[in-house]
């Protein structure tokens, strides 16, 4: 008899594998809800995105510096992709924290 390449039960690795998954993202989304829930929450949530600066240009002559910058920036784009995609009633009001915090 020849081995096979791959488990008899593969179905129900991938199976539990998916579950353990979905458990995990839905445990991240409440914990997000979670923190959003709470004004001191809000308040580091807004810092981080305005430390960020995900609008802002990324361009500095240093290669270095921009490759630095842009880090930060995906970091902020990453963070309100999160919040958006699990509790975008926070996020307008997130936005209007970092304009009035940071007038320009």
């Amino acid at each position: 008899m020849q081995d096979l390449p791959f488990a008899i039960d593969a179905p129900e690795q991938e199976q539990r594998r998916k579950d353990k998954a979905s458990e995990a993202a839905e445990r991240d989304a409440a914990d997000l809800r979670a923190v959003l829930a709470l004004p001191e929450g809000r308040r580091l949530l807004a810092a981080l995105i305005a430390q960020a600066a995900p609008l802002a240009t990324t361009f500095q002559a240093d290669p270095l510096t921009m490759a630095f910058r842009e880090g930060h920036r995906n970091a902020g784009l990453s963070l309100i992709a999160r919040i958006s995609q699990t509790a975008p009633e926070y996020l307008a009001g997130l936005v209007f924290q970092n304009q009035t915090a940071n007038p320009e």
